[in-house]
């Protein structure tokens, strides 16, 4: 661990570790953002004075060899990784190679999973020196003060620090109340002509950004690590980080992490009418995501003037049932209006769906696809449910609520509140990926989406087709009989 002098002005090395499959990150069907918790730690550790540097290893398809190679040059007194649930094993692989590598460097996890189990995360992983939770702009400065005292590190709000076979956790930390305060997110240290947005072509550049924090919802599924309170940027700042973005960045595209984009309408109303003043509108497309029940029809068409391309709806179910049983606090109604009104603007429509909620069964998996197909957005994505660390259908799976059974990962590693996956008394995790490809090969199976995506995407064909072509081959698997109404696959 370093042993330079408290206050010392330090270099610090921002990594995201590398991707944990190449070739499906750069499928047509993916986006490639860089991330904009990175840039903003970053940032905020370069505003306080010390020598930083970012490496992307996810986004440039960087080897474990070359991440060490890069980072022994740049020789950081601290090295920072930070990794969701599922980047947890390769964040930790990339420690031990660099506690090798450079073995004087002090090692600093953040992210989702950290935030959700710090001290178990650090308990599990002896690579890591010490833990931010939470926001971590403030946390991460304040620790690098305090390098080489574990005890004053461990006092420091928002930390977990090892000393010795002790794991000591300092007080949780306050979420940033005024937003405005932090510098713009520090994009000219990544490598940015690797990032791209969701159908669109690879050379169009795309950045993210954040007008606010938070989410006052409680979905069972989700980590909701940015806290149940929305906090705002102000309309003034983000008009002049779009400028910047533009300007310095050559940004073509937006991707807008916030939570809920529409939550407060007159903002985004504010928002839309800003945009359009300042002539950006012509300048830039952007993506969001929303609520179903956070829109109507004159805001969409406004965000359409504004610039907006694509709009993401979380509707996760098409059964009444499953939805009360998440907490999402929506209905099918409100989900069919937003979507048809999204795509009478204009606005290219993504939904996202997930099997194997809190008493699911195999009809209303049924119901959810035949919904999907019904409703009809642009694209979708299907996905079996992940119990993420801190989320409530976690607890409900190791309790047995629900009828859901927690079950360990064929492939994934021990950890602490990782390598899961969900399983239900009346469906086997068989059966919920079954479902889940022949949902892929009903919704994709269909002439008119190939057409689509062929033409909104600006890409060759030649990926998307291959894809509709294994599609067609995985539906032909299920030889579904036919029947009155759609088609459903056989019983398991």
């Amino acid at each position: 661990m370093s042993s330079q002098r408290r206050g010392d002005r330090r270099r610090v090395l921002f990594i995201q570790p590398g991707p944990q499959d190449f070739w499906e990150a750069r499928s047509a069907y993916k986006e490639m953002l860089p991330h904009i918790g990175l840039a903003y730690v970053a940032a905020t550790t370069r505003a306080a004075g010390h020598a930083v540097a970012v490496i992307d290893a996810y986004a440039e398809g960087a080897s474990l060899r070359s991440v060490v190679n890069r980072a022994t040059r740049f020789a950081p007194d601290v090295i920072a990784v930070t990794a969701n649930s599922r980047q947890i094993f390769d964040a930790a692989t990339t420690a031990q190679a660099l506690r090798r590598a450079i073995p004087g460097a002090a090692t600093v996890l953040g992210g989702y999973h950290v935030t959700a189990v710090p001290e178990e995360t650090l308990r599990a992983f002896p690579e890591w020196d010490y833990a931010v939770y939470g926001e971590g702009e403030r946390a991460v400065v304040e620790l690098i003060e305090r390098l080489g005292d574990p005890r004053a590190c461990a006092e420091t709000p928002g930390v977990v620090a090892r000393h010795g076979d002790e794991i000591l956790h300092g007080p949780d930390r306050e979420n940033i109340a005024h937003l405005d305060a932090l510098p713009l997110p520090a994009f000219d240290l990544f490598d940015l002509r690797h990032y791209y947005g969701p159908y669109t072509h690879r050379r169009h550049r795309a950045l993210t950004l954040t007008t606010a924090r938070g989410c006052p919802y409680k979905c069972v599924f989700c980590q909701n690590t940015g806290g149940l309170k929305y906090r705002y940027r102000s309309i003034e700042l983000v008009m002049e980080e779009i400028e910047h973005n533009l300007r310095v960045h050559a940004a073509q595209w937006l991707f807008f992490t916030d939570e809920t984009f529409t939550l407060n309408r007159k903002r985004a109303t504010a928002f839309c009418e800003a945009m359009i003043a300042k002539g950006l509108h012509r300048d830039v497309r952007w993506f969001c995501g929303t609520r179903v029940d956070a829109v109507d029809r004159e805001l969409i068409a406004l965000m359409k003037r504004a610039g907006c391309f694509s709009i993401f709806f979380g509707v996760e179910s098409g059964s009444e049932e499953m939805l009360s049983a998440m907490k999402k606090k929506i209905n099918k109604e409100e989900a069919a209006r937003a979507v048809r009104w999204a795509r009478e603007a204009g606005i290219f429509t993504h939904t996202g769906w997930i099997f194997g909620n809190p008493n699911e069964t195999r009809e209303t998996i049924l119901e959810t696809i035949r919904f999907a197909i019904d409703i009809d957005s642009d694209s979708c994505s299907f996905n079996v449910m992940i119990p993420y660390p801190g989320t409530e259908i976690l607890r409900m799976a190791r309790e047995g609520l629900g009828g859901l059974r927690l079950l360990k990962s064929a492939t994934a590693r021990s950890g602490p509140g990782g390598g899961f996956e969900i399983e239900l008394d009346q469906l086997s995790r068989s059966e919920l990926e079954r479902l889940r490809l022949y949902a892929y090969a009903r919704f994709y199976g269909r002439p008119e989406k190939l057409t689509k995506l062929t033409r909104v995407s600006r890409l060759s064909s030649v990926p998307i087709a291959l894809g509709h072509i294994a599609a067609a081959q995985i539906k032909a698997l299920f030889r579904t009989p036919t029947v009155a109404g759609p088609a459903s696959p056989p019983a398991h």
